[in-house]
């Protein structure tokens, strides 16, 4: 038994539970490189059920492609056409086996994970009042978007969601009802982003956190506003991500994390100074992520 000893670890992983195991390193991925002229604006890893596979899809602004580990990149674009820049950063969200995107600027997209073929990703076919958002976050099987542009109008402080199917109450995407919708204190501060954690959707404004949840009634979907967290102005919505134990964001004064509880806590006091010396004209591009061990 050790007493009144420190020992110093390296390449140690620890978990949000306080277990550790060791690091394993790293090994590149892929050795073709994209041409100067394609800034990647998205990057996003995700498995598959049908096929059982891995895949990342890459963004550049107007080309989405597809990599496996050890088999050439697809460019997966198709009939899509987009129109964002280097600073029009993709969010990314799971649902029905599918993964869609958005860049903020144009039509929500989605690709299957066909990538033998392959499939080429599709335009999010959204009848009813979805034409293009600036987040999406997946909530209780919803797919939910966030400062919508509906009718030619955007929409800052608005939440809008899915439907799910009354004879096989499995989720419904492509399906988005007037009614499925709720402002977030309308006329006041813009959304930012969200995210799903603790059960709950967390919206960020820019003059706080505004938690929510959804509620399902005799067919009827609505959603339910929880007081908000004020005090901090959250600034850059690719941001925001999660753990199990806390969400991350960064706002115009520093980085803070949100616990189970939804305790907001700013944890950047100790590098103030060099907070301070950021370009915080570039505060809003930030873009956070969560390592996982490797």
């Amino acid at each position: 038994t050790l007493t009144n000893t420190f020992v110093t670890f390296s390449n140690i992983n620890f978990s949000e539970f306080g277990t550790t195991d060791r690091r394993r390193g790293y090994e590149k991925y892929s050795t073709s490189q994209l041409t100067s002229s394609e800034p990647v604006v998205g990057l996003h890893q995700q498995k598959f059920l049908t096929p059982d596979a891995t895949y990342e899809i890459i963004n550049t602004p107007d080309k989405i492609y597809a990599d496996a580990a050890g088999a050439s990149r697809k460019n997966i674009t198709g009939s899509i056409s987009l129109t964002g820049g280097g600073n029009d950063f993709v969010r990314s969200v799971f649902i029905l086996d599918t993964v869609v995107q958005t860049n903020g600027i144009d039509a929500p997209w989605k690709w299957l994970g066909d990538y033998a073929t392959p499939t080429n990703a599709a335009a999010l076919t959204a009848s009813g009042f979805l034409e293009r958002c600036k987040d999406l976050v997946v909530n209780e099987n919803l797919l939910v978007a966030l400062y919508t542009r509906e009718s030619d109008v955007w929409y800052p402080t608005r939440v809008r969601w899915s439907d799910i199917d009354t004879n096989t109450f499995q989720p419904d995407i492509s399906a988005w009802p007037s009614d499925n919708r709720y402002e977030i204190d309308e006329g006041t501060e813009e959304i930012v982003g969200g995210i799903d954690n603790y059960g709950r959707v967390l919206i960020f404004k820019r003059d706080g956190l505004y938690p929510g949840y959804f509620q399902f009634t005799q067919g009827y979907i609505t959603f339910h506003q929880e007081e908000p967290k004020l005090g901090f102005r959250p600034a850059a919505r690719h941001s925001i991500v999660k753990r199990p134990d806390f969400v991350w964001c960064v706002a115009d004064d520093g980085c803070y994390i949100i616990d189970s509880e939804l305790k907001v806590q700013k944890v950047t006091d100790d590098i103030q100074n060099e907070w301070e010396g950021l370009n915080k004209s570039r505060l809003k591009y930030a873009v956070s992520t969560v390592r996982v061990k490797d």
